[in-house]
Formats: C-alpha cells, structure tokens, sequence
C-alpha cells in the first residue's frame, strides 16, 4: 500500500472515529430508566441475585429471578452503580434516569469460573446453544478440565473434532475431517491471521491458557465470519478490548506445568477502570522440553512462547470505542531423521503483532439492538531454519481486515438478525527457497443471517456472497504449473436450520447449506519445496472455486437426568481442493510431491455425544463421531479423514471436588488414500481431580490430570509425520488459577 493510500486510510478512520464518537454523544443524550435488566452476555439468560450498589457505599438492591432489580430515585438524578456477582465481572456503569419508559439492560460478561451451583443451570441451556449454532463451549471448570499444550489438543475430545499435527506445536483443529480454512478461527469474533490453514508444519497463534471461552459455531451463523458452511468457525473469546467499565481491579494470575514435555508456563491478567477508561491488560510465558512418547524422547519437539496484551476502551454507557495491541513470538521445532525429512529436523520463529480497533453502540429505544465496529492490521513473519542455522524458507503477511456488524429486532417474519460486511487486504511474500510468487489478495463480503421463532419452533436462515481477486506480483505465463496470473473468484453461500419441540424435552431438527470456497494463495502458485512440511509442493493455477451441497438431521434430548445429542450428515462437494501425495519424488531434494487438485467427493458421518446423571454426584458423559470422506469419480477415499473415535466419562463431583475417569479411543484407520499410511486402533486412560473453590473476594482452582496413564503408544492418524512421531505417553498436567 502506497503512502498517499495509507494517509487516505488513516484520514477516512480519523473522520470515522470522530463521527462515531459524534453518534455516541447524540444516543447517550438518551434517558435511561431506574429499572435494570442484568442479562447473561453470553446466554442471554437473566443474571439473579446480582448486587448493585448506588455510589461509593450506598444502599445496595439485588436482582430477582428474571434478572430484574429496581432502584428507587428523583427523575432527573445521575447514578452511579456498580453490579457485582460471584460468577461474572464487576462493572461500573452512569445512568442518567429522566425517563422511567422501559428498563436499562445490562450484559454481564461469565468470569473465567463456574461454580458447582451453577452447572445445572449452563446444562439446560445446551440444546439453546446447539439450535443457535453453538456446537461446542468451553468454559470455566471444564476448560480448565481439558486445557493442554494447544488450541487443537485442548479442543481434541469433543465430538467431530479431531487435531492435525506435525509434531506438539503445529497442531490445528479439525471438524468432520475438514481442516485448512474449512475450519475458520476467530478471536472475539475478528479473524486471527496466521497461516496454519495452509500448512500442517505452521502453527496456530493462540494460547489457550489466557482465554475465557472456546466455542465452535456451525450452521446458518457460521456465514456470518466464513462462506464454508460444511465447516465451522472456532471463537475465543478473551474480551482484549474492554467493553464495560469493572468497578475495582480484577483478574487472574496462574500456572500450567506437564511432565510429559518437561514444559510450563505462567500468566497473569489484569483490569481495571478509572472514570470512563477501561484497561485490560495479558502476559504468559511458555517453555516445553521434548515430547517423551511411549517409545522414549522424540527429538526436537520442545517451544517456547510470549504472548502479551494491551487493551483499552472509553466506555460511556452503552457505546464506546476502544483500542488493543497484541503480540504472539513462538518459537518451536519440527522432528525429522526419516526419509523425505530434513536430518536434524528443522526450527520454526513466527512472530505476530496486531493492533485492532473497535466501536459498539447499543441504541436505546431502537429497532438496533447493536451496532459494531472492527478494523485490524496485523503483520506476520515466519522462518524456518535448517539445523545450520540457514534460512530455508520464509513468509511475511501484512494484512488489513475490517467488518462491520448490526444486529436487530423484528423484521418481517422473523424475531431477530444480523447484517453486516467484511473485508481483507493481504500482502503476502516468500522467501528463502519457495519459489511461490509475492502475491496480493483483496476480498469483500456481505452477509444477512435471520433467526425467527413462533410457538415451539425455531427457524435461522443466512446468506452470504463473497469477493476476492489474487494478484500475483510477476505474470509467469510459462511457469511448470501453468500460467500464473490473477485470479478472480465471486461465490455465494446460504444456510438453514429448523427445530421444533415434538414432545417434552425432546427438539428435533433439519439443517441445509449451500458451501462455497476460494482456493488459496498457495494452492493456486505454489512451485518448490517447502522445508518444514518436508514435502514438494505444486500448485495449480486453473482451480476452480470449491462448492457444495450439505444436509444435516439434529435431535436433542434435554431431560432432567439425560442429555444427549445425536446427528447425521452428507456433504456433496465439488472441486473439493485437497493437497495429494502424488507418490513422486522430486530429487533435486528428494521431497514427496504434493500437488493441489480440486476433485468431486462426498463425506458423510455421524456424531452422538450424551449425559446422564446416575446419581446425585455421580455422572456419566460418553462421545462417538464418524466421518467417511470420498472421491467420487474414483472411489479413492479422501487423504487425512480422522478415524471412527469416542469418550466414555464417569466423574463424580462432591462440594469443590470434581473426580474423573475417562476412556479415549479410535478405531483402525485403513480407508487411506495412494501413498497415505493407515494407523491402528487405541485405547487410552486418562483420570483427573479437580478442586475449586471461592475464599472472601479470590477463588482458587486446581486441576491435576494423568493422561495416558497406561503409556500406550499410538498415532495420530491425521499428523504428517506419524510414521515416526508417537504421540505423547504417560504424563501429569497441573493447571492452578487465582481469580481476584
């Protein structure tokens, strides 16, 4: 981007910011009321027995069961209150009461914990969340339960998700078989830049320790962040840019340590507030030796990480604007020694920094219910080293992102919705001995998701178009792969979901997509060898875009002592692009080719995940999921399609002590693609203690877990490198958190 273009950039958000601020100060002349709502930000559900107190040592009033609390006052009086509740953050908010019309609603964000009497109450809002889109959710003591190394291990156990590898530290979710950015990941709902979508040797650059909740989002609100809707979207959420004013400093301070990679890290988190500034503020540090497998010390597996957050926002009621700095340096290593590998292996240093800003606004008395506002630009660099310490391969992203969202009541038919753009400028650049040509990508999108519910039915439909153009910076008309030029791709997307209660507790329901996706930087001109994938990577400029068809049957059970979920899928799908081996060597540096192809396939499965209460403290979780993914003009199954795998749970839970016991398994995977090695079956045996409990204004929360007690060796089929590369054996992880 030229300079004349950056300052017209900056002027353009220079006025926006100032108009923004503008539309603040005319919504906040607004008259508020003296009766407030407290919501679940999250659930949406009402927040009961809140305290909020007038001032600084006033009369203090508690919400009722429907989250409702009344304060009485003088018209025309300013209050300041601050809303406090053992299981949400404190907030500090001004009303201004010269009208009693409607009453004030206040969203609580969940504090990072959840208590023991307040699982039940999360529990009966599941089949809520699954109707909403809200596949999975993990929060508080659950994941704290399952937190690990990474976003993928962490998220690993969950029905339909599985974890693409290529050693401890590359690790990358995967739904339903379907990974690269099929699988889109969001924090706070913008889109993190990194490039592991593209590679299974690149890294996600998350930590997980630092969030307050993981959710994986599927159906119709998926196309509200992605236009692949046979996929998904993983959120965390962290909350770096503050958005209500806590009434005292709060936070957390902790420690993750596990001895299967000899490997900890520490973290503390802090806000706090002053006047109408909200400051929030992250640091972690994390270090791991080698990875001990079952079979002994797998070298060159061991990291090291620093992640730190800066965020601050001027919050004046219900709007504000604010600002956030991030910053992600990993540094890690990939194992080799086999044939097709680097001998000594290679090492990998990324580095991401973003600065994001951010407006909302919740009108009062208005046919909006919110208006958001995001803007981000991220730089990333990524290299990686041959054991000498030469540079075999290196990539910068400068990338510019920008949505805007508004969500609203009543329209026509239906109850509620969101409408709102994005967009994407990216200049990418390569290095070292990828012969992939610096390239620019520009995309747009619009998106209108709508949600409507009559008398035990609920209907969510949502449309998508999107835009985007490749421009490679050097035409190479007689390239090996073909003709490099740009590209432009124009696709569409649209999705549907219907539930209806058919007796009691139990809802069923149908979801149907139309999915589309535009090939990639790499898989349109990659030309060369890629050092830490160890792989020869081909491209092909004439794909296609990839689209469609996907239906989906959903039932849920959602009963005093049962909980249960079940669901089966078929995806139609064509120019699926998928990276094959394509048995070739190329022996200039006698790495395996893998070439971009775009085949037509069908992937279909099914999942059942359930709960059931045995007794008064005992319960019994258990999981299976299933994909089988194939080319259909051949009959050749799908490359890097998880085998069938399941949980079996049993945890009994007393005071603040939670105890568990746990089975994972998978079956053989022998359906396999040319050149791609089947894996075998296990079974593994995992137990963990959990205690938490609140002392005056802290809480502590202890977990100690054994994974894999029984040191079995096995294989993750999905990993690049499994013929080598067990996965980890026998090892205890401790994670303890201080919430103050």
């Amino acid at each position: 981007m030229t300079r004349p273009a950056i300052a017209r950039t900056g002027a353009i958000l220079a006025c926006g910011i100032v108009l923004w601020l503008l539309w603040i100060g005319v919504i906040n002349a607004a008259s508020t009321t003296v009766r407030l709502l407290l919501l679940d930000q999250q659930a949406l559900t009402p927040v009961a027995s809140a305290t909020v107190q007038v001032g600084d040592g006033g009369k203090t009033f508690v919400s009722d069961s429907s989250g409702a609390v009344t304060i009485p006052v003088d018209v025309g009086d300013r209050l300041a209150l601050r809303l406090s509740h053992v299981g949400y953050k404190s907030v500090r908010i001004e009303l201004d009461v010269s009208d009693r019309s409607s009453p004030q609603v206040v969203y609580l964000e969940p504090r990072a914990v959840t208590l023991s009497s307040m699982v039940v109450a999360d529990e009966v809002q599941r089949s809520d969340r699954l109707e909403s889109g809200i596949a999975h959710q993990l929060r508080g003591k659950q994941l704290d339960r399952q937190l690990k190394q990474t976003l993928a291990a962490t998220l690993a156990d969950e029905a339909g998700l599985a974890m693409r590898a290529m050693g401890p530290a590359p690790a990358r979710p995967v739904l339903r078989g379907l990974g690269a950015d099929r699988v889109m990941i969001t924090e706070d709902g913008a889109k993190a830049v990194d490039l592991s979508a593209t590679s299974p040797d690149h890294a996600v650059t998350v930590e997980p320790f630092t969030v307050n909740e993981i959710e994986v989002l599927r159906g119709p609100q998926v196309l509200q962040h992605s236009s692949t809707t046979i996929g998904g979207v993983v959120n965390v959420a962290r909350g770096e840019i503050p958005k209500y004013l806590p009434s005292r400093v709060q936070g957390q301070v902790g420690a993750y340590g596990e001895t299967v990679s000899e490997g900890g890290l520490a973290a503390a988190q802090l806000e706090g507030g002053w006047e109408l500034i909200s400051v929030r503020g992250e640091v972690s540090r994390k270090s791991t030796d080698d990875i001990h497998s079952a079979l002994g010390r797998i070298e060159n597996t061991d990291s090291r990480s620093t992640d730190f957050g800066l965020g601050a926002a001027a919050v004046f009621g219900r709007s504000g604007i604010g600002a956030g700095l991030h910053m992600y340096d990993l540094e890690y290593g990939i194992p080799g020694g086999f044939v097709g590998a680097h001998p000594f292996g290679v090492r990998i240093d990324m580095l991401k920094r973003r600065h994001a800003v951010r407006a909302w606004t919740h009108p009062k008395g208005s046919w909006i219910d919110s208006v958001q506002m995001q803007f981000a630009r991220t730089y990333y660099r990524h290299k990686e080293f041959e054991a000498a310490g030469l540079i075999g391969s290196e990539f910068r992203i400068v990338d510019y992102f920008g949505r805007l969202d508004l969500r609203h009541g009543a329209l026509g038919p239906f109850t509620s919705g969101a409408i709102g753009a994005d967009f994407e400028y990216r200049d990418f650049d390569i290095g070292g001995f990828v012969f992939t040509p610096p390239s620019v990508s520009r995309s747009a999108a619009v998106y209108m998701h709508q949600t409507g519910k009559w008398d035990g039915w609920r209907l969510d439909v949502a449309v998508r178009a999107d835009f985007r153009d490749i421009e490679p910076k050097t035409e190479v008309p007689d390239a090996d792969i073909g003709h490099i030029r740009a590209r432009e791709f124009a696709t569409w997307s649209a999705s549907a979901s219907l539930f209806r209660s058919l007796m009691g507790s139990w809802r069923a329901g149908v979801m149907l997509s139309r999915s589309a996706r535009q090939p990639t930087i790499e898989e349109l001109y990659s030309e060369g060898p890629h050092l830490a994938a160890y792989s020869y990577e081909v491209g092909n400029p004439e794909l296609e875009a990839e689209t469609g068809w996907g239906a989906e049957l959903v039932s849920h059970l959602g009963a005093e002592s049962i909980q249960a979920t079940a669901s089966v899928f078929i995806y139609d799908l064509e120019d699926y692009i998928i990276p094959r081996n394509t048995g070739d060597t190329n022996y200039q540096t006698f790495l395996p080719v893998y070439a971009s192809q775009g085949v037509p396939a069908v992937l279909t499965g099914f999942e059942f995940r359930s709960e059931v209460a045995l007794a008064r403290q005992w319960k019994a979780h258990a999981s299976i999921s299933y994909t089988n993914g194939e080319i259909t003009d051949s009959d050749q199954p799908l490359p890097m399609i998880p085998p069938l795998k399941g949980t079996i749970d049993l945890q009994y839970s007393s005071g603040w002590w939670v105890i568990g016991q746990e089975c994972e398994w998978a079956a053989d995977q022998t359906r396999v693609d040319q050149f791609e090695k089947p894996t075998a079956g296990y079974a593994l045996f995992n137990t963990l203690v959990q205690y938490q409990r609140p002392s005056g204004p802290l809480i502590h929360s202890v977990t100690m877990a054994v994974d894999n007690l029984l040191n079995t060796e096995y294989r993750n089929h999905l990993s690049r490198i499994k013929s080598i590369f067990p996965e980890a054996g026998r090892g205890v992880r401790v994670t303890y958190r201080l919430y103050f």
